[in-house]
């Protein structure tokens, strides 16, 4: 816990960053979650079928959560800076998300 007062001028949650550089983390982790979906979905190709139903489930498991996540980045950032409105709109489709998985 911090132990940072009120009035003390420190932030509980550090400021989200502005300018053209602002999506470089989310950006570098989807692309790492792209040639990992890639390399998973070759492998998957080239294995036999027990070890390939394995990765296969992997592999859909990812392709589903990497969306997900992004959209979790972005409640939390819209959090953050105080846009209410959009973090309900993220929050509202992963809640749509979960109840049709919930009922599938």
């Amino acid at each position: 816990m911090s132990s940072a007062t009120p009035n003390s001028g420190e932030e509980r949650f550090p400021r989200p960053i502005h300018g053209p550089n602002r999506f470089f983390a989310l950006s570098v982790w989807l692309k790492r979650a792209v040639v990992l979906v890639g390399l998973l979905a070759v492998v998957t190709l080239l294995l036999p079928p027990p070890a390939a139903e394995k990765l296969g489930l992997i592999l859909v498991v990812l392709l589903i959560a990497i969306p997900l996540g992004r959209v979790i980045w972005f409640v939390q950032r819209w959090t953050r800076r105080g846009d209410l409105r959009f973090a309900a709109v993220g929050i509202a489709v992963l809640v749509v998300v979960g109840v049709g998985a919930l009922l599938a």
